[in-house]
């Protein structure tokens, strides 16, 4: 890299072309190079990006329709959260380009020194696509939030906290694209050495103050919800439920922390195109998952009691069980000679009433009749039931969980 900073330019240009063909670093010993067709990860990264794509597509598209077709209604964090697939989609590219110029996992002693410049400038943009869609989507995912576990009106210390966090994640990384885009003075100096300028500070220095940062924000926004989880008047399994939801973070958090770590053991000065693509690879993993934090909630709404899946599976179950409840009481009828008994009405009638007096707090006695009065050897039974369903408290009840949530309930 000192000949291409240094003497490069003076070079003819035989010799320029020779330089650029010629391996990125020597081989060392007992390895064999191979420039032209060298091992390398790319399946691997195949699969993470068509499972990923997928995801986010499918989780995106269902939170789309949720937001338009059930709740009538976007908010701003959803205008973000979709505006963030953006550069998501853009970050594809660099993926594709990787694979095409080098490959992922390939030892730098199997690259060119041509193909290695080319994949110092394609970093560059996925680094401003990682930015944008972290300061769109953990913004969205804040606001999203504080919506949730805050009620209207009210300025607790959750809504301070997140209001805080929320300015610290936009300008921490509106800083740190800037400061990456003005590393170098004329930026293309970081891809081309020769090139006349001056870089003011290393690339692994602002990479690796990037991804601290980026860890801490994906740690406070994982903590903040659980304390009001855990307060919930709820059992214990409800809790560690809704928990584990707000909890998908984790993989964020984990893949920020892989991360952090790659940044601070890569040696910029030795096998770098290796390094550099687990670099990537937990770059992209991370992004992935904060955009599954922010689409899997709204997404869910879809297979709720409002939902159109959850109709439809309601729907085909009711089928299927008044078709099998239908043959059997017409075999019992003909094998005892009494006349068929219809369940489902009164099943269907306790189920309603059931759940009226969940949603209302109170008891009551409800008289259900099971079958029909027939001529001859006809049954009448009468049962009497008795439900009792004990009120809970004003912060913990299911129906407020539900008004609250925006994915359980219909808060818009």
């Amino acid at each position: 890299m000192d000949l291409l900073r240094d003497n490069f330019l003076k070079l003819s240009p035989e010799v320029q072309e020779a330089v650029l063909n010629s391996a990125g670093m020597p081989t060392p010993e007992g390895e064999t190079r191979n420039l032209d067709d060298p091992p390398n990860g790319n399946k691997y990264v195949i699969a993470l990006v068509s499972v990923s794509l997928s995801l986010t597509f499918t989780l995106g598209l269902l939170r789309m329709w949720v937001r338009t077709i059930q709740v009538k209604k976007w908010n701003i964090e959803d205008y973000l959260g979709f505006a963030a697939y953006g550069p998501y989609a853009g970050s594809v590219w660099v993926m594709v380009s990787c694979m095409h110029t080098g490959g992922f996992l390939v030892h730098q002693w199997n690259v060119r020194i041509g193909d290695l410049l080319d994949i110092l400038y394609i970093l560059i943009i996925l680094r401003i696509c990682y930015v944008l869609v972290m300061i769109l989507a953990k913004s969205a995912i804040i606001l999203e939030w504080t919506r949730i576990f805050v009620p209207r009106g009210t300025r607790n210390k959750f809504f301070w906290f997140s209001r805080a966090m929320l300015v610290f994640n936009i300008v921490a990384y509106v800083v740190l694209i800037i400061f990456s885009l003005i590393s170098c003075v004329p930026i293309q100096k970081r891809w081309k050495p020769w090139a006349e300028g001056k870089c003011f500070w290393s690339a692994k220095s602002l990479d690796v103050t990037t991804a601290w940062v980026n860890l801490f924000i994906d740690v406070f926004i994982l903590v903040l919800p659980q304390r009001i989880i855990w307060t919930l008047q709820l059992n214990t399994g409800r809790k560690i439920g809704i928990s584990v939801i707000f909890s998908v973070g984790l993989i964020a958090v984990a893949c920020a922390a892989g991360r952090t770590w790659s940044n601070m053991t890569l040696d910029y000065a030795g096998d770098t195109s290796y390094d550099a693509s687990i670099n990537t690879i937990w770059g992209w993993s991370e992004m992935t998952c904060v955009l599954i934090v922010f689409y899997a909630p709204g997404a869910a709404k879809a297979f709720t009691k409002q939902g159109v899946f959850h109709g439809m599976l309601s729907s085909l179950r009711s089928w299927r069980r008044l078709d099998g409840s239908k043959q059997s009481n017409y075999q019992s009828a003909d094998s005892k000679g009494y006349p068929p008994v219809d369940t489902s009405s009164s099943q269907n009638l306790t189920a309603t009433e059931m759940e009226v007096m969940r949603s209302h707090g109170h008891h009551r006695d409800a008289e259900v009749g099971f079958g029909d009065v027939g001529t001859g050897h006809g049954i009448t039974r009468i049962t009497k039931l008795e439900t009792r369903v004990r009120s809970a408290s004003n912060t913990s009840t299911d129906p407020v969980i539900e008004h609250q949530h925006p994915w359980m309930g219909d808060r818009r």
